[in-house]
């Protein structure tokens, strides 16, 4: 009876910590009234990371994406790390998006002297309003020639699950957020895609 007394009791212990771990934040308060207030506008959760030629990671003090509407050229930034000197440091973001399809087409690393873009057409997602989405890790394996100011980019890139570190991160700012997230994870462009955009052609009219 003890026993059975004390898995009862670690069952009410994991679930009241569980509730706790998702319990709104103020982060969570201000997606949820950004979304009320924006209702053709979706949440995308997103992260994203590069490695040398030695499978080394790039080290940032801050990373940014930068996505492209496919229909209205319209530009997004997205701060996807930050490294803080005091507290601890923010992986992964959060941001409220007018819906559409968009182009993540730049990466960009600053490094305290240097701001490095990288220019690719990397992936893609998918925005749809009222949404919250989980889209996953972009992670870029690359190489550079060329001057340290403009540097050539070749190489490929992949989508992977979030870190633990970014996973701990979103879920200490955003748990409620993350919580109700779809997983949908981005999709790497494919060499036509990057060529003509991700958007199909229109068909002709006949004259």
């Amino acid at each position: 009876m003890r026993f059975l007394f004390a898995i009862v009791v670690l069952l009410a212990l994991g679930k009241a910590e569980a509730a706790k771990a998702q319990s709104p934040t103020e982060t969570d308060v201000r997606a949820q009234k950004a979304l009320a207030e924006h209702p053709d506008s979706g949440v995308l959760i997103v992260d994203a990371g590069m490695r040398n030629a030695k499978g080394e990671p790039m080290d940032c003090l801050v990373t940014t994406l930068t996505l492209v509407n496919a229909e209205t050229s319209k530009v997004v930034t997205i701060e996807t790390a930050i490294r803080k000197w005091i507290g601890d440091d923010d992986n992964g973001a959060a941001v409220l998006m007018p819906s559409g399809v968009y182009a993540i087409a730049t990466f960009g690393c600053d490094v305290g002297r240097l701001d490095s873009r990288y220019q690719g057409n990397f992936a893609k997602v998918t925005v749809r309003a009222g949404e919250v989405l989980s889209a996953g890790t972009l992670v870029i394996d690359y190489n550079t020639d060329g001057a340290l100011i403009r540097p050539t980019f070749s190489g490929s890139a992949h989508v992977e699950d979030y870190s633990p570190k970014t996973l701990a991160s979103l879920k200490k700012r955003y748990p409620a957020t993350l919580a109700r997230a779809k997983r949908s994870p981005l999709i790497v462009l494919s060499a036509m895609e990057r060529k003509n955009g991700v958007l199909p052609s229109k068909p002709t009219e006949p004259h």
